[in-house]
Formats: structure tokens, sequence, C-alpha cells
């Protein structure tokens, strides 16, 4: 994920990442060398989330809705699926 990117999903202000890059809070990689862009690797984005609390340690613990689960629900009582 580019720093704008991250800057953009948490509603801060760019120089905010870019500031927390430098400080070493995030930790991000330069591609190339020099002046060459930043990246935050995968693994550091689910660690910063987990930090702020804003996804589950466990895949399994996600909450996805199943969008079949009402359909298959309605066929086994014999009718039509309740709207949503």
């Amino acid at each position: 994920m580019t720093p704008k990117e991250l800057a953009a999903e948490w509603r801060q202000h760019i120089a905010t990442v870019y500031r927390k890059i430098h400080t070493g809070e995030i930790r991000a990689v330069r591609l190339g060398g020099g002046t060459s862009a930043w990246r935050i690797p995968r693994a550091e984005l689910e660690r910063l989330f987990l930090e702020q609390g804003l996804a589950p340690k466990d895949p399994a613990e996600r909450e996805v809705p199943d969008p079949i689960a009402p359909a298959v629900e309605a066929s086994r009582r014999g009718g039509k699926p309740e709207p949503t």
C-alpha cells in the first residue's frame, strides 16, 4: 500500500503518514533508491490495523455476511427468501 492510500484509509493527512514513516512508527520500504516511492508491506498493515483494533486477529473471526444463506434457508422452508 502506498502512503497516500494509507492516509485515505485512516482519513489522515499524507504528511502524518510520512512523518510516522520517518519516525519509525510505520515500517515502510523504498522501491529503488534515493527519492523513489515508499510502500508499506502487508505484514505492517496487518500489525497497524490490529494495533488500532480495526481488524480481527483471526480471519475466521471476521463477520462476513453470506449472500446465499437467506435463499438456502428459505428453500429449506419451502418458500421464498425474506426481503432484506
